[in-house]
């Protein structure tokens, strides 16, 4: 199930330049469609403690990168859930770190994670119980943009987990999951220029729920400063103007009667 894919947005302005990720959010399982309504991009927020007041001099507190997956739900999930609480408790060895984890370390400890939930689920449920994951962001540590693939590879027999970094300076996109198929022939049909719309089309061709690709079309971005998922343009809806947000339609904005929600925003181009 899942199309996801991640692609390097390169523009003169900094606030723009960057990686962005779009998903589906459709969610199938053997008796059908669960739900239209799932997340696939995720902040992971990675955090000093605030007690360690000499940090505040030397390096930024928190940083926010992105998290998108494939495959089986339960062990993303719960490889998330464990990964966000984890990362929000880093602490320096001495006051002598200058910056918070590198991706790669990041990327290391997600491995483990998913090496456990995948022997796990796996030993149950075969492949069906795997989980890919891509990381993607602005690193700290090394002052660049990273994207780093972690997945599962069963090719020799014995279950380990890869860890790969991937290029976007030298690809047009890198995709995950069920669709992925989908979207490099799109690609081909387009001589081989990758367009982010190709995967509204996808989403929107009821035909690949079959596939497990459906839902709404989800997305976020990083620049140097963090990452943000972001809404899709305005619709129409019987409610009036809503917006699509991870899944879901957000329409009104309003959070009772003295709160509003106030969500980035992209137009139609991405």
């Amino acid at each position: 199930m899942t199309l996801s894919v991640v692609y390097f947005n390169e523009t003169a302005e900094v606030a723009a330049r960057g990686i962005r990720c779009c998903a589906d959010s459709l969610i199938k399982g053997d008796i059908g469609k669960l739900t239209p309504h799932a997340m696939k991009i995720f902040p992971l927020r990675i955090s000093y403690p605030p007690d360690y007041p000499f940090i505040y001099k030397k390096s930024r507190l928190s940083h926010t990168i992105g998290f998108t997956f494939s495959g089986n739900l339960n062990a993303a999930m719960n490889s998330y859930a464990l990964l966000s609480n984890l990362c929000e408790h880093v602490q320096p060895i001495h006051e002598h770190v200058g910056t918070l984890p590198s991706m790669q370390t990041i990327a290391n400890l997600v491995a483990q994670i998913i090496y456990t939930y995948g022997s796990n689920y796996g030993s149950l449920l075969d492949k069906e119980g795997l989980c890919d994951v891509v990381l993607f962001g602005f690193c700290l540590a090394s002052n660049d943009f990273k994207t780093f693939y972690i997945h599962p590879d069963l090719s020799d027999g014995k279950f380990v987990v890869r860890i790969e970094e991937i290029n976007l300076y030298e690809r047009q996109y890198f995709a995950i999951g069920s669709g992925s198929h989908l979207l490099k022939a799109k690609v081909d049909e387009n001589n081989g220029r990758f367009h982010p719309n190709f995967v509204r089309d996808i989403i929107n061709n009821s035909i690949n729920e079959k596939v497990g690709v459906g839902g709404f079309f989800q997305r976020g971005w990083s620049n140097k400063w963090g990452m943000r998922l972001v809404c899709d343009a305005m619709q129409n809806t019987p409610l009036g103007f809503g917006a699509p947000f991870c899944g879901f339609m957000l329409s009104p904005f309003k959070l009772g009667d003295k709160h509003f929600i106030s969500l980035p925003m992209f137009g139609d181009s991405i």
